[in-house]
């Protein structure tokens, strides 16, 4: 693991034969396989409460990618895990910042499993280094499976 300040306050976990690291800023990443792990994003989510009349600052949403940004720049990691509710609803430009932000780190591989509010059309998906799952990814020793909230 690098240090400095990632690393400070970061908590190691044993789980399987596998190290991950819990990390403060709410990812994990997973030592032997160099995938760095993320859930809930819900990008777009400030444009999309603005929309409704409830004033949300659009700097939530570039502290959320200057945060990704950040880890993927420390870690370098061979991919990016993204456990569902990439973005919050429906379209909006905030969509556009993060196809921005992928071909800015074109370099890197992304991959996502779809959670509930992952509604956007599936061409709107089709970005270069972006893999889709529907719900499940296998990566052993852990099965990535995103379950629906309970009704």
């Amino acid at each position: 693991m690098k240090k400095n300040l990632f690393s400070a306050a970061s908590v190691p976990f044993s789980l399987r034969g596998q190290t991950l690291w819990l990390l403060p800023q709410k990812a994990i990443f997973w030592e032997e396989q160099e995938i760095l792990i993320l859930a809930d994003l819900h990008l777009g989510k400030a444009a999309h409460f603005r929309k409704a009349g409830i004033p949300i600052p659009s700097a939530i949403h570039h502290h959320d990618l200057n945060t990704l940004r950040q880890l993927i720049s420390h870690f370098h990691p061979a991919q990016i895990l993204i456990l569902g509710d990439l973005f919050h609803s429906v379209y909006n430009k905030e969509w556009l910042d993060f196809e921005n932000f992928l071909l800015d780190l074109s370099a890197y591989s992304f991959s996502l499993v779809k959670g509930n509010h992952d509604i956007l059309p599936d061409a709107a998906y089709q970005i270069s280094n972006l893999t889709v799952f529907e719900d499940t990814h296998l990566i052993p020793p852990f099965f990535f499976r995103i379950t629906q909230p309970l009704r």
